[in-house]
């Protein structure tokens, strides 16, 4: 698989392996750059994503992805900052949009970087949910699957389960080959709705290992059914299969603990998987070890 496969298959230490030998070799490949920008990003390491994807930026003026990355890394930089930094990281990932959206009117990561920026942010710093909701649906528009994942990201941050449920549903419509779409869905149901709905979950999530079984996400899924279920033997076996497919992501380890942490039961084995998780580097955009440990203290208060 190539650097940009494994990153989109959320392999993102595979993906940094070979980036980061390409750019031992070339310090100049901009293309390498932008995915270092975006590896760094999913480990939080917000800085070094800016740099590489400023350096990316600058070799190539022209690139409208290159903008949309480095306004991204500003976007989430943005988040945690005092009050004047975002100040000054709001104008700088204006800039970058702006530019990306002169480069290609319908960049795709340049909407939904503003979408969820401009949802998030507080008012005097450029939020506008308003301008949120328009962009997602300027993203039907352009990519409809994306832009009903949009719809159901907006929904689920108001809390509106109903609205994002439909919209999910919508993705896998128009899509139904789309891995990301199954997985959402799955995890709406088991992690996100109000009353899980294993059943269904279940269904994404075996719609998804067809569709690819060497990502984690579906094995999450069926690893949190099994757990809410307390289907031991079965949580046991989709366990071990996502330890073969998937060996450098713990993930589905850490979810198990954490539906049984959920549900208040059988904190022995929840605290058994969070060891688990914790004896390998957490792939990026997984949970912290320092998130890990703290899921563990609330299970297991003497591990």
């Amino acid at each position: 698989m190539s650097p940009e496969q494994l990153a989109e298959a959320g392999h993102w230490k595979r993906a940094w392996t070979i980036v980061d030998r390409r750019l031992q070799s070339n310090p100049n490949d901009s293309d390498a750059l932008l995915l270092a920008s975006k590896i760094k990003e999913s480990f939080g390491d917000l800085n070094s994503a800016m740099q590489f994807a400023s350096r990316a930026v600058e070799l190539g003026q022209h690139n409208a992805e290159y903008h949309a990355q480095l306004a991204r890394a500003y976007a989430l930089l943005a988040e945690n900052a005092s009050l004047l930094k975002q100040i000054n990281y709001v104008r700088l990932l204006r800039r970058e949009l702006e530019t990306s959206y002169k480069l290609d009117p319908k960049q795709l990561n340049a909407r939904l970087v503003e979408m969820m920026y401009t949802f998030k942010a507080p008012r005097i710093a450029g939020g506008d949910k308003g301008r949120s909701h328009a962009i997602a649906r300027e993203l039907l528009q352009i990519d409809p699957g994306w832009g009903y994942l949009a719809e159901a990201k907006l929904a689920g941050e108001e809390n509106n389960e109903a609205v994002a449920e439909r919209s999910l549903l919508k993705a896998v419509q128009v899509d139904p080959g789309s891995y990301r779409a199954h997985a959402e869905l799955g995890r709406f149901y088991i992690a996100r709705a109000t009353i899980p709905k294993p059943e269904l979950a279940r269904r994404e999530a075996e719609a998804a290992l067809k569709i690819d079984a060497g990502e984690s996400a579906a094995y999450e899924i069926l690893a949190q059914v099994y757990a809410h279920e307390q289907h031991w033997q079965e949580l046991d076996a989709i366990l071990a299969d996502a330890q073969r497919n998937v060996p450098d992501d713990a993930g589905p380890f850490y979810w198990a603990a954490a539906a049984l942490a959920r549900d208040g039961q059988n904190v022995d084995r929840a605290a058994k998987y969070l060891h688990k998780y914790l004896g390998q580097e957490p792939e990026g955009r997984q949970p912290t070890r320092a998130q890990a440990r703290q899921l563990l203290a609330k299970v297991s208060p003497n591990s």
